[in-house]
Formats: structure tokens, sequence, C-alpha cells
């Protein structure tokens, strides 16, 4: 099973071929996080668009976090979008249609097809531990950034949504890659494999939480993200699960361990994370 979350024709073909799985976890996190800021808004302060950057997001998926804070971005600033999914490209140029501030490209992090010294800044947007080889798309990521560029790249920590895998659980389907997203590259061990490629990496932590009242958006973001592993008599069991919480303590808080690291300062060798 923890296969599937580096299965580039999984995530290509089924996971990320349009955008309706995402957009059912997006919406959750929308309706139900409790931290007023917002997490497109931190992460708009994160990586600090100047005007005159040349900017690289790589797991730019339906484009949902230019969309809300497209009004504050420089008028002169170069903003290319990737993503392993042709779907999901072409939703995000069609969610950005008209704005010449956006270019589109598909790409696989581990071999960009765009020459070197190109950005300011790249943006991995919760994408590295979906990639087979870490270690070279972190190169990839080195070779493409100007000296003095740096690479922001979002992702969770190991103790993120616990309380809905324990959900899961209460059905009796025991799914061992709870973590494994973390595991592979997450807030604790991406500097490890940051550092070599950078001098120095920051760990930036985005504190927040689901204070989740109903119970079909959460059973939407189950289905979309364990659709094939979850089924209809699983799905039943947490609808009637879920309905008894919201009834007994008017809702479900799920802990979310979520943020960023930003790493700089431009190294002329990197052998991968030792």
């Amino acid at each position: 099973m923890p296969e599937i979350f580096v299965d580039q024709d999984y995530l290509r073909k089924h996971q990320y071929r349009q955008g309706n799985n995402l957009d059912a976890r997006i919406l959750l996190h929308k309706r139900y996080s409790t931290n007023p800021q917002g997490w497109y808004n931190w992460m708009f302060q994160q990586i600090d668009l100047q005007p005159g950057m040349d900017v690289l997001e790589v797991g730019c998926g339906t484009g949902e976090f230019w969309r809300a804070i497209q009004d504050q971005l420089p008028q002169e600033i170069s903003i290319t979008v990737a993503d392993l999914s042709i779907g999901m490209v072409e939703e995000c140029r069609s969610s950005l249609a008209g704005d010449l501030r956006f270019q589109y490209i598909h790409l696989d992090a581990q071999q960009i097809p765009l020459p070197e010294h190109s950005f300011d800044l790249i943006f991995a947007n919760h994408m590295l531990y979906h990639v087979p080889d870490k270690e070279l798309a972190i190169a990839e990521f080195r070779r493409v950034l100007k000296p003095g560029g740096k690479l922001c790249a979002a992702t969770n920590g190991l103790g993120h949504l616990a309380e809905m895998h324990q959900l899961i659980e209460t059905t009796g389907v025991l799914l061992p890659i709870t973590t494994y997203a973390a595991r592979r590259f997450g807030l604790e061990n991406g500097p490890g494999y940051l550092l070599g490629a950078f001098q120095s990496v920051k760990r930036m932590d985005y504190l927040d939480s689901l204070w989740v009242t109903e119970v079909q958006p959460l059973l939407d973001y189950l289905q979309s993200m364990w659709t094939g592993f979850l089924f209809q008599e699983q799905m039943d069991q947490l609808k009637m699960e879920i309905e008894q919480r919201i009834q007994t303590d008017g809702g479900i808080v799920i802990r979310k361990s979520g943020g960023a690291l930003l790493a700089e300062g431009y190294s002329t060798s990197y052998e991968g994370m030792k």
C-alpha cells in the first residue's frame, strides 16, 4: 500500500488526474480550519514574492493557492506553475486564464526541462514526499535556482491529521501509511534531505487544527484520500461514527501538523542525504 504514494502512474492517472479529489480535501480545510489567518495567506508571507522575481511552483494542483492570493501578487513577476499531472496543469491554466504573469508546464521534478539558474524562488508544494528519488529532485531544484535563490518546500509533520486516521481504524481498517508521507519527506526529516544542496534550512510551523461540525465534508475527504481502500461498508461505518461524535460533542477536533522548510545558500555540490 505505501507504494501508491510514489507510484507516478497512480498519482497522474488516478489520484490527481483531475481536481475533484484535491478539491474535496481543500474544501474541508477551508471550511473547518481554526487558524483565522488561513494557510494561503500564511504561505504567501513565507515565500515573500517581490517585483521582478522569476518563480517556479512544482506541484501546482488546481492553482487554488494562486487564485487565493492573486490580487496580492506584484504586477512585475513571472510565475511558472508545474505539475506531474497534465490534468492539474490544465485546470490551473483554466483557473488563471488571462493572467499573463503565469506560464504552465507539465514536468517530472526528477528531470526538470528548464535551463539552470532560471529562478529566484522554487515553491515545492506538498509534493516531495511523492517523488521516487527525492535527492534527484532536490538536485534539480538547486540546478534551476539562481545563485542566491531560495527553495520553500511545504510539507506535513508526523502528527498530521492523527484523529482522522484513528477514525478510520474504528472500522477495522488499518492504514500503515498514515505517517508514510511525513516519513518520506516531512517537517522532522526534511532538513536532512535539503542540507548539502543548501547551506541553511529553516523550519516554519503553521499552527492549526480542524473543528469539523458536518458529516459529509469529512466523508468526502476520506473517500478522496483512500479511494480503493475504503469501501461502502467502511464508509457506512464511518458515517455512523462521525454522526455520533458530532451529536455528542458538537464537532470533531482533528489536529494538523503542517508548515514549510525554507532552504537557501546555494551549495556547489550535492550528493544526497547522508
